[in-house]
């Protein structure tokens, strides 16, 4: 993945699984949030955040609130940075990253999949590659704007990029087992 970047990385799981796995030479895992990127941080640097979960549909009593040490199973390997920061308007130089990973992110942002597509073509370099997953449920108010695979794609390759591969799978989302509350997403 060479330079890759996390847009909406939140305390940055996946990028912290991917930083280790894959062996990129630096990952920016970026978010608004200030909480998130500094729980991100600690845990990657080898440290344990105590936090507490409030499940959604708590399954008893003693589930409404349960004390949580979040730590990594091994620090992460040198190169892994959190940035607090809009991916909208990254505080990141154009061109600088090969790769582009966003969970979940073109489904929660308010702007449309186009922009959103731009913002990801300027922050790579000529022949990176983005790699997108999520449930194409996008937060827009207007239902024009909110897309299916076929016009994911179609938007996709009107902006310049080449689609080399689509799938679907069913992922687990948000499941806990101290919350009634479970789901299984298709994700494109």
């Amino acid at each position: 993945p060479g330079r890759m970047l996390v847009p909406g990385a939140g305390a940055g799981r996946l990028a912290f699984d991917v930083h280790q796995a894959m062996a990129p030479t630096e990952t920016f895992a970026l978010d608004l949030n200030p909480l998130l990127a500094w729980i991100g941080a600690r845990v990657a640097a080898g440290e344990t955040v105590a936090l507490h979960e409030f499940p959604v549909a708590p399954r008893s009593g003693a589930d409404v609130a349960l004390a949580r040490q979040l730590r990594a199973p091994e620090p992460a390997r040198p190169g892994l940075h959190f940035v607090i920061g809009d991916a909208l308007r990254a505080p990141l130089a154009s061109g600088s990253f090969d790769s582009v990973l966003t969970p979940w992110f073109v489904d929660i942002v308010a702007h449309p999949f186009a922009q959103v597509a731009a913002q990801v073509a300027s922050l790579l370099r000529a022949g990176g590659t983005w790699v997108n997953f999520g449930s194409l449920s996008f937060n827009q108010r207007d239902p024009a704007a909110c897309h299916g695979p076929r016009e994911v794609v179609e938007l996709l390759e009107s902006s310049g990029f080449e689609v080399v591969r689509t799938l679907d799978r069913e992922l687990p989302y948000l499941q806990s087992p101290a919350s009634r509350h479970a789901r299984l997403e298709t994700v494109f």
